[in-house]
């Protein structure tokens, strides 16, 4: 975008819905993948659906489930893959900010991981408030001000 002075709220956001899956949400398979293809084709709001993992060891998984955690059809795939893909093209097509949407279903135990993994994958690239003691954290932060950098909103 040209003018790039405004807060990140005044601008129209390109975001998805169910990044992680190649096709419906019942069956299909999930795939890190998905999430490259997304930057790459501009997309800057991305999905991602938490689940603890349905095996012993298994860290926290992407993946669709029903209310109440049934789980589908469909496919899973490991947060970790998902990040890591997401470090390698959040500004390949662009600077513009890259927004993570998280819908958290994890225990206390899992949600510790996801936070150790985003902090370790995506370092400086996630906005971490404050970044300096000396800065006070403000939500009227300027596009350009966000440009190269990763939001994490969860709910």
């Amino acid at each position: 975008t040209e003018d790039a002075t405004e807060p990140l709220t005044s601008y129209w956001i390109a975001s998805s819905h169910n990044s992680f899956l190649e096709g419906d949400q019942l069956t299909s398979a999930a795939s890190a993948d998905m999430y490259r293809r997304l930057l790459l084709s501009g997309t800057r709001c991305l999905e991602i659906d938490c689940w603890d993992g349905r095996w012993w060891g298994q860290g926290p998984r992407v993946t669709h489930r029903m209310p109440g955690g049934v789980p589908l059809l469909c496919g899973s795939v490991a947060f970790g893959e998902v990040v890591a893909a997401i470090a390698e093209h959040a500004f390949t097509s662009s600077p513009l900010p890259v927004i993570l949407s998280i819908e958290m279903h994890c225990s206390a135990k899992q949600q510790k991981k996801i936070a150790k993994e985003l902090i370790d994958t995506l370092g400086d690239m996630l906005l971490r408030t404050p970044r300096s003691p000396f800065e006070r954290p403000t939500s009227a932060s300027t596009l350009r001000e966000l440009h190269r950098t990763v939001l994490v909103k969860m709910r």
